[in-house]
């Protein structure tokens, strides 16, 4: 099993949800010669959140491929929250590659994670037994990204463009300010059972 971001389109660019200005004013910086260094900096603290928290703070397109379909049940979709899926595509025994009707699984976006399940009166469909056997494509992602999770990254970006270098000689050893977990943990999804 495993799930990826799936790159966005060529001349498609994924919107951050901290915007330069934000870095801007979080850094006290008023003019755009960092932008760059800044926009890598954000991107990072993104990815930070997101790994930390199990969540696709941005909204984006995930794949997330299985052995096979449970038997029986839920599939939960990581990186919540679930918006919408786009396709789910299996193996039949027979080796063809074959794309499910969307009147055969329904979708529960109040959970977290979100769930795939086949429709009422239906079950999953046999499928091969080979790795990646079934494959769901899903979008995900905050419409709105949590004021915490902003804040956070924004303290981040902020350290780091204070503290360039991964230690700091003459001063006294310190690590990212402790708020950021903090703001981060209050927003960390973890495993049920």
């Amino acid at each position: 099993m495993s799930t990826i971001r799936v790159p966005p389109a060529e001349g498609e660019g994924l919107q951050e949800p901290v915007s330069l200005e934000e870095a801007r004013a979080q850094c006290r910086i008023d003019y755009e010669d960092e932008d760059a260094l800044l926009s890598v900096y954000i991107t990072a603290a993104r990815e930070h959140a997101e790994m930390v928290t199990r969540r696709a703070l941005m909204t984006s397109l995930w794949d997330h491929t299985l052995d096979g379909f449970p038997s029986g049940g839920a599939i939960r979709l990581p990186y919540p929250p679930l918006i919408d899926i786009e396709s789910v595509h299996y193996i039949a025994p027979d080796g063809e590659a074959v794309e499910m009707d969307e009147e055969l699984y329904r979708i529960d976006t109040r959970q977290e994670p979100g769930l795939l399940m086949p429709a009422h009166g239906t079950s999953w469909p046999a499928t091969r037994q080979m790795p990646g056997a079934v494959w769901i494509r899903y979008r995900a992602g905050y419409e709105a990204v949590p004021q915490g999770l902003k804040v956070a990254m924004l303290m981040l970006v902020g350290h780091w463009f204070a503290h360039r270098e991964a230690v700091q000689i003459g001063t006294a050893p310190h690590e990212v300010p402790l708020a950021v977990e903090r703001l981060l943990w209050a927003h960390r999804l973890y495993e049920v059972a």
